[in-house]
């Protein structure tokens, strides 16, 4: 499996991913909803060199809003990293293919509140 692109698509979140092995597998996202007003910001892309290149985007929050999610989008590449960082997101990849690439990461910011706890529950 490769992962191509994880991101917020209208009230949803879109994983695109395509199938390498030739072998059934399941992709099962996890989203972690809010009510608090919330916004995308979108990253500054970021190059990859061809054949197994490795590039990285990495966007901010704006002054008084924190980082709630994000994700990333590349085409012909492989996600090796996508996760928060220093109140922005960090979206990485491998390229698979002979042509150079592109990264694009994108944070979702909400206005800086009272930190709450979200308690994950698992079936």
């Amino acid at each position: 499996m490769v992962i191509q692109s994880s991101l917020q698509s209208l009230n949803t979140w879109e994983v695109r991913y395509w199938n390498n092995s030739g072998a059934t597998h399941t992709v099962e996202p996890f989203v972690v909803c809010s009510a608090a007003p919330h916004h995308q910001v979108p990253g500054r892309p970021g190059s990859v060199g061809k054949f197994h290149g490795v590039g990285t985007s990495w966007v901010g929050c704006p002054a008084g809003q924190q980082v709630t999610g994000g994700g990333g989008y590349s085409e012909n590449s492989e996600f090796i990293l996508t996760t928060f960082e220093n109140n922005g997101w960090r979206a990485s990849v491998a390229n698979e293919s002979a042509d150079f690439q592109q990264v694009n990461a994108f944070a979702v910011c909400t206005a800086a509140r009272t930190p709450v706890t979200v308690r994950l529950l698992t079936p």
